[in-house]
Order: structure tokens, then C-alpha cells, then sequence
């Protein structure tokens, strides 16, 4: 059975499909949680929207591998003022 068709990045000429199976996306979390060192101690403070590539399988999926907090923001724009944004934030501790 076939998980949700990612396109490839454009940087090395045309998308290309990318066609996952659903045993490939909780294997590929595992992976990066266990690669990255991901625990539930981390917060992720994420600025990708999740029909991105990176916001879904890095971002969202290894958040609930890892059991961490994950901190999803509205607009990457955001960002560009954290002396605005940083204090809206919820403060997290363990």
C-alpha cells in the first residue's frame, strides 16, 4: 500500500515523484529520531508548513516518535521579528 507522493526537490532539474509506503514513514522517524539524538526533552520551535517535505516527515514525525514538544508557527515571517515573537511563546520546562 502507497503513503502520500512527495515531489523531489527541483534543484537538480524537473520534480520527481518520490512514492513512499506507510512502513517507510515510521521507519524514516525512527531513523532521524534515533540519528539526531531526538528525546522528549527537546522542544521543536517549527516554521515549515507541514505540507513540506521537511515540516511533515522531519518536523512533525520524529516530534511524535520522540514524544517532544513540538511549537508550530503560524508564518515564518514571525521570525523575522523575535523580539515580538519569542515572548508569545509558551515557556516549557521539564
Amino acid at each position: 500500500m502507497l503513503a502520500p507522493q512527495s515531489n523531489a526537490s527541483r534543484t537538480t532539474g524537473l520534480p520527481k515523484g518520490a512514492i513512499l509506503t506507510h512502513g517507510s514513514l515510521p521507519n524514516n522517524a525512527k531513523d532521524i529520531v534515533r540519528d539526531w539524538g531526538f528525546t522528549d526533552a527537546d522542544v521543536n520551535l517549527h516554521a515549515l508548513p507541514f505540507y513540506h517535505v521537511h515540516g511533515l516527515y522531519y518536523s512533525l514525525h520524529c516530534s511524535l516518535f520522540s514524544h517532544s514538544t513540538i511549537i508550530a508557527v503560524r508564518s515564518v515571517r514571525n521570525l523575522a521579528y523575535p523580539g515580538e515573537f519569542l515572548p508569545t511563546l509558551p515557556k516549557v520546562s521539564n
